[in-house]
């Protein structure tokens, strides 16, 4: 009998005011990724990350029933639209909102949960597969259609994708500006080690794993995150 896992690949750290957290506990069964992406730096976005971790904080991934855990989710997100829209109302900024990923594993399922720049896909054998927003032209999108977080006086739409994602896949999660220097083939041709190196000269949010099959009774806490499947 064999587990599903998670390796981490690789990943960002917290850093000019965008925020990379995760939860891998190995005694839970939910594990979480969140990534924030901000064009500027300061107290502004520090507060508002740090508002993000308040509310999942309260929001007690591990402890919500299944049953109703999509309606909990939008409602989180609907509350920090409203409360990052609120932070906003005063700033002169380029943007008035943030780009967000969130990823939940959940047993043998990846949840997803879209905002902004940040764009996510995964590498399946030779082919690459996009999650959520489409790559082509994003660059040329106007700053209504990025759809940011915290960017509407009104009830903001939470979108949930569930990507199938596969042993042996890759799934990585890029910003938007990082994609316009990294190309499809580049992602497939070494979706680790090509953000890797970029990562070495600049920063940015960003975060890879691959799911795997591992014998049972196989540990190792350090890199993998264990799931039955």
């Amino acid at each position: 009998m064999k587990n599903s896992c998670y390796q981490i690949l690789g990943k960002s750290r917290s850093a000019l005011s965008n925020l990379t957290h995760t939860d891998f506990k190995t005694a839970n069964s939910r594990k979480l990724i969140v990534l924030t992406h901000n064009l500027e730096q300061g107290e502004l976005y520090d507060n508002i990350n740090r508002q993000i971790l308040h509310n999942l904080k309260k929001f007690e991934l591990t402890k919500i029933n299944k049953n109703v855990f999509e309606n909990n989710l939008k409602e989180l997100f609907i509350r920090l639209n409203w409360q990052i829209f609120s932070m906003f109302s005063e700033e002169n900024t380029l943007d008035r909102g943030i780009s967000l990923i969130f990823v939940l594993i959940d047993n043998n399922d990846v949840l997803v949960i879209q905002y902004g720049r940040l764009l996510c896909g995964f590498k399946k054998k030779k082919n690459f597969i996009q999650i959520g927003s489409g790559w082509d032209n994003f660059k040329v999108k106007i700053r209504e259609g990025l759809n940011l977080l915290g960017s509407m006086d009104s009830e903001i739409p939470v979108k949930i994708l569930y990507p199938e994602i596969e042993i042996g896949d890759i799934f990585f999660c890029l910003p938007s500006t990082i994609i316009e220097e990294l190309n499809r083939d580049d992602l497939i041709d070494d979706p680790v080690e090509n953000p890797q190196e970029l990562y070495s000269r600049t920063s940015f949010p960003y975060f890879i794993f691959r799911k795997e099959a591992v014998a049972t009774g196989t540990k190792n806490f350090f890199k993998r995150i264990f799931l039955r499947k």
